[in-house]
């Protein structure tokens, strides 16, 4: 049996990896096979070497995603542990080695969370990249910051813009104005996108 002692730089801090939740932490005795007892800004870990060893990597690895300003939710913290518990920490690692960030003149983009870190990293390292999840998850807004950052920095010389024109009920020729005005409907996520980063004025010029 081992007993390691881990201190955390305040009580919120550590409350904080574990999204204050004591489930999280009941969870992490059950599938680590370790007992913990959270005091303050301490947590004493007991259990097998390897037992405890995971788990102290397991909220060094938190810890990491916390500095580089990823909420953790719930779900987060799950595959946080589930990844560890597999021993497959070193996925993690090299997800989290180098920190995230895409500055698009005076605004600075980060992941919020493990996902849209993974969907950014995805996106950065291959050809094509297919986002599947439920709407408000950040797939758009990520993917045209990408985009966007892309283009600033004459990585590419042109964004495509392509959305699926969902026809409610009547065809696309039946809508008012042009072309233009027909389709502005489907692809206002990815103008919001840009308008939100570099502004309205600048966004379109780059449109135009």
């Amino acid at each position: 049996m081992l007993k390691k002692t881990t201190e955390f730089d305040s009580e919120r801090d550590f409350h904080k990896l574990y999204n204050e939740n004591p489930k999280n932490l009941e969870a992490v005795e059950k599938v680590l096979k370790v007992s913990l007892v959270a005091r303050g800004n301490i947590l004493q870990i007991s259990g097998a070497d390897d037992k405890v060893n995971s788990c102290e990597e397991l909220f060094s690895l938190l810890k990491m995603a916390k500095h580089q300003g990823l909420g953790l939710r719930c779900s987060d913290f799950s595959r946080f542990l589930n990844t560890v518990a597999d021993g497959n920490a070193i996925q993690l690692h090299k997800l989290l080695s180098k920190p995230l960030v895409l500055k698009i003149r005076k605004k600075s983009v980060v992941p919020r969370n493990l996902s849209q870190r993974n969907f950014l990293d995805l996106i950065l390292n291959k050809d094509l990249v297919f986002g599947i999840g439920p709407a408000g998850t950040g797939k758009t807004f990520l993917a045209m910051i990408v985009a966007l950052d892309s283009l600033l920095k004459g990585e590419v010389q042109k964004i495509v813009l392509a959305r699926p024109a969902v026809e409610a009920g009547e065809a696309l020729g039946f809508l008012p104005g042009d072309l233009e005005e027909k389709l502005l409907p489907y692809l206002r996520p990815l103008y919001d996108a840009m308008d939100e980063v570099l502004g309205p004025v600048e966004a379109r010029k780059l449109i135009e």
